[in-house]
């Protein structure tokens, strides 16, 4: 479990006239395995344990989920880089087009497909993967 909550790495996000651009450089990772990243949007006042604030759930960059996938190096290394337009999300509610200052509080989190998968747009069946990291950012 240790090893699992090792992850390190940074997350930049800019605002575009497509969006916002995220991108992740990530270290520690389970090598060579399957990781989908996720936009959370939560409004005032922000998170808590019981999902109640939360307005938007979604895949990274497009609603399609074809951008949010990525695959760790032998090394647990990765990288991505999508922009997320403004508009719906792929599981619920939408997103503003510039997150870092028009949304109350954004996450970005990386999920780990235990069954080697990423399955578009959505996390997946459950029990095919875990949360293993997390950004967030708040007004």
């Amino acid at each position: 479990m240790a090893e699992f909550n090792a992850v390190t790495g940074t997350a930049t996000a800019s605002c575009t006239a497509s969006g916002t651009t995220t991108a992740l450089d990530l270290h520690g990772l389970v090598p060579n395995a399957v990781y989908t990243a996720w936009n959370l949007v939560f409004q005032a006042p922000g998170f808590d344990p019981t999902f109640a604030n939360l307005t938007g759930l979604g895949a990274l960059g497009t609603p399609d989920g074809t951008e949010n996938v990525f695959h760790s190096s032998a090394a647990g290394d990765a990288k991505l880089s999508a922009t997320t337009p403004a508009g719906p999300l792929s599981m619920m509610g939408s997103i503003m087009g510039c997150a870092l200052t028009e949304e109350f509080e954004w996450h970005i989190v990386g999920a780990y497909h235990i069954d080697g998968q990423a399955h578009g747009a959505q996390v997946g069946p459950d029990g095919t993967a875990v949360e293993q990291f997390g950004f967030m950012f708040k007004r």
